[in-house]
């Protein structure tokens, strides 16, 4: 297995592909900066064919159109980049700008990789699950090396330090758990099954809430779509019978589980007496009504992502009793989108992620249905999309199967 994963034939773009999307995958978790390089590397890949020669501009074009849906993904960028209309804070309409930019960027470059096959998808996938892991024995080696204290952390409100930001990161963990199982399924590979086994419990110990819905929500859909297939209702029962028991013996057997579980019923009863802006929960509540209000101020064009920062804060200060200077912005894609851009960008956002899913019937795929499941539900609580970690691991497994195989050779 590993002499297949590591043999890399860089003459062929199948090979540049395959190291790309390794150091992809390690830059996600350990460089941003690397991970901006990745991107460009991306971007040169498509301009070339095999053995490092210029492509062919009408290849580029016939891939380009043969992928138009993919191209739909691009409207979240010219969403952000019309709200500068009505944005009065040019930095941070900028900022924002550059934040999306991943959106025009790789579908563009994805578009022109006919070359990707089934083969291939496997093998990444192989590679994405191994530095997963690779991230986790790191986790969690400084987890037990101070268990105390990232306990009390947690128990305190605050997240155990992840190489990315928490909630992204479990995300990518419910994901590569899913996903582990269904290559074990395609391919029969036992370390397979055991690695997800691993990333399964590794959520529980890390106790990101947002993850661990998206995955039991995940696990539920594919118990739902095996009983629907196979009429095996015994299996799919014991499936959701465990998706109860497992979490009630990890708050048991898990001490930042259970602290995660008391912070969150303590945070909930402070909420009740009115406390609210500076706690995890508390502060999502008022989020939302935060997020409510600036759509109503204008429905159509929202505040101006350029101006959502200080819309939010004067929101804060004329609101917020106990307000101690943390802005949070709304804690759900949705209201973001509508308080920041309104009703258009709203309709640019889910249309530009929709589309090209029905279009391409990645809803067949399991593995696409799995990721739109995953990152939609995490929609409801948080802005996965607002940051670049999120973007762009969800462009790269969204594109990785919804670019058609072979329309054309840029070998020919």
């Amino acid at each position: 297995m590993a002499n297949k994963l590591f043999n890399i034939d860089l003459r062929t773009r199948k090979g540049l592909f395959y190291a790309l999307s390794l150091l992809f995958f390690a830059s996600l978790f350990y460089s941003k900066f690397v991970l901006s390089l990745c991107l460009f590397g991306f971007v040169f890949l498509a301009l070339m064919e095999d053995r490092w020669k210029i492509a062919k501009w009408n290849i580029i074009k016939f891939n380009l159109s043969t992928n138009k849906y993919l191209l739909f993904l691009s409207l979240v960028f010219f969403g952000v980049l019309i709200s500068g209309i009505n944005s009065s804070n040019m930095d941070y309409w900028m900022h924002h700008v550059q934040l999306k930019l991943p959106f025009l960027v790789m579908p563009l470059a994805f578009a022109t990789f006919g070359f990707i096959d089934e083969e291939l998808i496997i093998k990444v996938l192989k590679g994405f699950l191994i530095i997963t892991l690779v991230s986790v024995i790191h986790t969690a080696i400084k987890y037990f090396l101070n268990m105390d204290f990232y306990n009390n952390l947690i128990a305190r409100g605050q997240s155990m330090p992840t190489p990315i930001q928490h909630v992204n990161y479990s995300l990518i963990l419910a994901f590569a758990t899913v996903c582990s199982y269904f290559l074990f399924k395609d391919t029969r590979e036992k370390w397979l099954l055991i690695i997800g086994v691993v990333f399964f419990l590794f959520m529980h110990l890390i106790a990101v809430r947002t993850g661990l819905v998206a995955l039991y929500v995940s696990v539920f859909i594919v118990a739902i779509l095996h009983t629907l297939k196979h009429r095996d209702y015994l299996k799919s029962g014991l499936v959701l019978l465990a998706c109860i028991l497992v979490p009630l013996a990890a708050y048991y057997a898990m001490p930042s589980l259970s602290s995660k579980v008391d912070y969150m019923l303590w945070d909930m009863t402070q909420f009740s007496k009115g406390k609210t802006a500076d706690y995890s929960d508390g502060g999502r509540m008022v989020s939302y009504q935060l997020g409510l209000d600036l759509f109503k101020e204008n429905i159509w064009m929202g505040t101006g992502i350029g101006d959502m920062y200080n819309q939010c804060l004067q929101w804060y200060q004329t609101h917020a009793t106990d307000f101690k200077g943390k802005v949070n912005f709304p804690h759900n894609q949705f209201l973001h989108s509508l308080a920041s851009t309104g009703i258009i960008g709203l309709i640019l956002y889910q249309a530009a992620l929709l589309v090209p899913f029905f279009k391409l019937q990645l809803y067949k795929v399991p593995y696409g249905l799995i990721l739109f499941v995953i990152i939609y539900t995490s929609f409801l609580v948080e802005t996965s999309l607002e940051r670049n970690y999120g973007i762009v691991f969800f462009l790269f497994f969204f594109l990785l199967w919804g670019v058609k195989k072979n329309p054309i050779s840029n070998t020919i």
